[in-house]
């Protein structure tokens, strides 16, 4: 498994899709014949622009209709947006939701510990905080009608940061496959920095979503618990990559003229032992504004008893925003927990 604090790999990259679907609002799900949503991800750089990308509701299309990155990871701006297409399946439903998130122009705490969490890989502790920054969380259905709205809050140090950081190194070392816990002692201290910058940003995407709605609902089954037995006689919660399967990168993504790195992450929840959900991540290198999302592409789960019951998120627009850097007083934005 991943030895940076399984708390942060379970919450901020498998449970990504979970903690972005808990602030969906009920309704909206029709109860049809349960179809494929989930396809397999393996070419998925290697497309073409265009329809691919856009959002599989014809009334989501205006809300952003296209696809942006800037020249540098450094170069946000108040005002980027992202929008994600979710789709949850069950053996007998299929729900499509669609989550905007756009930086605001206003501190949700300017306190430079607003933000605080303590870490490690292996070892070697990691200890980061930051001031928060707002965030305005849009939920569409697939009709394109708003089904809820909210303020959330981003880490500011962790834009330009996503789990392309925290992969990289351990996508670098095949010689470390097939170990049961990856440590990397010998990285120099900014790219330790990095890596664990890089998952963390995937747990402030996560973390700065309200996590309201259905979320028992649109997740039930997703994951397949072991019997009761075999959770008292072995008490474990492990996130690996799999037994035959390692970080890979791909073939870079090209995208309004830029070219930008890629990467794939095989992820596998394991409860007593046993496998309870099996997922996959495409993240590219975190160019603005795609911090928003810590560069996520496409991230899918299933269930691996029922792989009828899935979840997937795609990146399907982005814009870069205009407002500068400069953040106002927090006061001014109420910010719900």
């Amino acid at each position: 498994m991943i030895a940076v604090d399984v708390r942060i790999c379970l919450t901020g990259v498998i449970a990504l899709g979970v903690t972005a679907l808990g602030m969906l609002a009920a309704g909206c799900a029709q109860r049809v014949a349960p179809t494929p949503a989930v396809e397999p991800i393996a070419n998925l750089v290697e497309r073409d622009a265009g329809e691919d990308w856009r959002p599989g509701s014809l009334a989501v299309r205006e809300v952003l209709p296209r696809l942006e990155v800037a020249a540098t990871r450094e170069s946000w701006n108040i005002g980027d947006r992202v929008i994600i297409e979710i789709v949850s399946n069950s053996v007998a439903t299929s729900t499509r939701r669609y989550l905007h998130i756009e930086l605001l122009s206003e501190y949700a705490d300017a306190d430079p510990k607003a933000f605080q969490t303590k870490s490690s890989a292996g070892k070697r502790p990691f200890a980061f905080s930051s001031p928060t920054v707002a965030t305005r969380i849009t939920v569409y259905d697939d009709l394109g009608a708003i089904v809820d709205t909210s303020t959330g809050r981003f880490p500011l140090n962790l834009l330009g940061y996503g789990p392309y950081d925290g992969c990289t190194p351990i996508a670098t070392r095949p010689e470390l496959r097939g170990q049961k816990s990856i440590v990397m002692p010998d990285l120099p201290e900014h790219e330790h920095e990095r890596m664990m910058r890089g998952w963390m940003a995937l747990f402030g995407f996560s973390g700065s979503m309200n996590r309201r709605g259905p979320f028992k609902d649109l997740l039930k089954g997703l994951i397949a618990r072991p019997s009761l037995l075999a959770m008292v006689l072995r008490p474990s919660v492990q996130v690996t990559f799999g037994e035959n399967d390692w970080p890979e990168f791909l073939p870079d993504w090209t995208e309004a003229g830029k070219s930008v790195r890629v990467i794939r992450v095989p992820l596998q929840l394991r409860i007593a032992d046993q496998p309870a959900l099996v997922g996959e991540m495409i993240a590219c290198e975190p160019l603005a504004p795609l911090s928003l999302c810590g560069g996520l592409l496409r991230a899918t789960g299933r269930n691996p008893v029922d792989p009828r019951v899935s979840v997937e998120l795609r990146l399907v627009g982005s814009a870069l925003g205009s407002g500068g850097q400069m953040f106002s007083a927090a006061t001014t934005v109420p910010v719900k927990d």
